[in-house]
């Protein structure tokens, strides 16, 4: 097996930063238990000073921006012609990365635990809105040109190069499991039992907004992505979308006319807000039922209208084509030489 010292060395730093970060985490997580539940307070409002510096996802985030920078440097340095593409996709890369962290590290965070309809709005950023953003920024390969070189090629090597890896990748890549991913997660995950468990633990909580943005960049891929062969053709889109749209929809309007709460985790921190437990749900369902969709409508007026413009440009130019092949044809005919001859003119 080949081995690789600068490999060794970066998982080395990686597990040292993680002991680190561990090692301080913990007793600030043991300090501040008895008054909050992961991050939200127990015994008032969310205020605005309540962000949530949880140091593992502020290192992965900065992690991101860091590796994404340095990988659009080298590509700006092999490729300078391809300034302005590269310059776009950091620009929706960074929106990504921002999204995310007005989710997860503003007070938006710790007031997702006391009412169900922030918890909503969370969602709906790391699914709707942060995942397309960055995967119209094009990270995989701006992600790899980032990491030193011997871990790039390990990570190609090992992990990308492995059949179980690129089947697992070509079948996420086919629109309709894309489709059905998002829709579990999107329907399993809002379940009275498993949206309490990850209420009650913070680990569950953790592998929910994971699974939202993963099952997120899964779905905008086969739209987004111009490089994604499986990328879906206009009015195909169209249809992907509506079909979202439907059952997004009827998961809010289950959640808005429920005639009691599903949320056992909101019964009581909702009181600390004016509002009762079956109130906070019904603004969650409304929500979910309206804005919430508006991205993916948002999207498929886009990609219609672009296909539209798109028609219409290839006919221009199939017309423009045929009329300079007839105005070719015509003049070739009035500058071609007579070689035609009457039969008997020149005959003795």
């Amino acid at each position: 097996m080949t081995h690789y010292p600068a490999v060794s060395r970066t998982a080395s730093c990686w597990q040292r930063g993680s002991m680190t970060l561990f090692a301080f985490a913990l007793p600030v997580q043991l300090g501040t238990s008895a008054v909050y539940a992961h991050n939200a307070p127990l015994d008032r409002p969310v205020r605005w000073s309540d962000w949530n510096l949880d140091p593992v996802v502020i290192l992965v985030l900065t992690g991101l921006a860091v590796t994404y920078c340095r990988g659009l440097i080298r590509i700006l340095r092999r490729s300078p012609s391809r300034r302005d593409m590269v310059f776009k996709q950091g620009i929706l890369f960074a929106a990504g990365v921002l999204v995310i962290a007005v989710a997860l590290v503003t007070p938006l965070d710790p007031l997702s635990e006391q009412l169900s309809s922030a918890h909503m709005v969370q969602h709906m950023l790391l699914m709707t809105v942060a995942a397309p953003l960055m995967v119209a920024g094009k990270p995989g390969l701006t992600m790899l040109w980032g990491l030193p070189p011997d871990l790039r090629r390990d990570l190609v090597q090992r992990c990308l190069g492995a059949s179980w890896c690129r089947k697992t990748l070509l079948i996420l890549r086919l629109p309709l499991v894309a489709w059905t991913v998002y829709a579990l997660a999107t329907w399993s995950w809002h379940m009275p039992a498993a949206f309490d468990a990850a209420l009650d633990n913070p680990f569950v909580h953790d592998i929910q907004h994971v699974s939202f943005f993963f099952a997120g960049c899964v779905f905008w891929r086969v739209l987004l992505d111009p490089s994604s062969p499986s990328r879906l053709s206009a009015p195909l889109a169209v249809v992907y979308l509506f079909t979202t749209t439907l059952h997004a929809t009827i998961l809010g309007v289950f959640m808005t006319l429920a005639p009691s709460p599903w949320y056992a985790g909101y019964v009581g921190p909702t009181a600390m807000w004016g509002l009762t437990a079956i109130e906070d749900q019904q603004l969650a369902g409304l929500i979910m039922w309206m804005p919430a969709c508006f991205p993916y409508l948002a999207v498929a007026v886009v990609l219609f209208a672009k296909s539209l413009m798109e028609s219409e440009t290839d006919q221009q130019e199939r017309a423009d084509i045929l009329r300079a092949n007839r105005l070719a044809i015509d003049r070739n005919k009035r500058t071609r030489p007579l070689t035609t001859t009457v039969p008997g003119m020149f005959s003795e």
